[in-house]
């Protein structure tokens, strides 16, 4: 005799998920694993961020798989984001054939759609090879304003606006207005609002702008930089 236990399980994608209406809806930061049925399917998915954020999208093949398996990948999957609001493309990723690849993707609020398949072409990824993927956001933080920057000697203190949600900031220098702004110093913490430039030239201008930046779940979202505030040294 045999008994048959059904157990309810969210790990594969719901056939049928072929178009957008059809998708299936994920959670950020869980790991999901779908499949491929034929060179036809189309695996549709979507998901919901609550704020603007960075988003971290790990992308690879099943795990466990058999040697046959991984030979079948060929070509392998591609992946397309599309902003539900008016279905634009905001993110492609294609030819996924390793067990974990990853990219990231500055999104804003709203509802999105996932669309994988196997890459076009006679060498696509043979049915019944399953991939996993998985979604992390890190919501963006608010941009910053340079209050003050003081000249030193040899050395500028710019202090800034304190931003909610920052678990830092990141401060950037050029030499000139629309020149180049290279990152010079990270300073970890929301209260930390000041920071010292020492050891520079005398009697010059320096310019400075300042992004806070936030990491949840290792992934890191960098607000857009402040206006840019100069000081000469004395």
């Amino acid at each position: 005799s045999i008994t048959l236990q059904q157990v309810v399980s969210d790990a594969w994608e719901q056939e049928e998920n072929n178009t957008q209406q059809t998708a299936n809806t994920i959670k950020l930061d869980k790991k999901y694993t779908g499949v491929i049925l034929n060179s036809d399917d189309i695996d549709w998915y979507q998901f919901k961020l609550s704020k603007d954020s960075t988003v971290k999208i790990d992308f690879g093949r099943g795990d466990n798989l058999t040697i046959e398996q991984v030979e079948g990948i060929r070509s392998g999957w591609d992946m397309y984001i599309y902003r539900a609001s008016d279905s634009k493309e905001v993110a492609a990723v294609k030819h996924i054939t390793e067990k974990a690849d990853n990219f990231t993707v500055n999104l804003k609020k709203g509802t999105y759609y996932v669309k994988v398949w196997p890459n076009a072409s006679y060498w696509c990824v043979m049915p019944d090879v399953p991939y996993n993927f998985k979604f992390t956001a890190a919501p963006t933080p608010a941009k910053t304003k340079i209050q003050k920057a003081t000249g030193k000697k040899k050395a500028v203190t710019i202090t800034w606006k304190k931003v909610a949600g920052a678990d830092g900031y990141y401060v950037y220098r050029s030499t000139s207005k629309n020149g180049t702004y290279k990152k010079i110093a990270t300073v970890k913490g929301a209260s930390k609002t000041s920071y010292t430039n020492n050891k520079l030239k005398s009697k010059k201008t320096y310019y400075y702008k300042v992004a806070a930046y936030n990491k949840t779940n290792g992934v890191t979202a960098i607000a857009n930089q402040s206006v840019v505030k100069s000081a000469k040294t004395k």
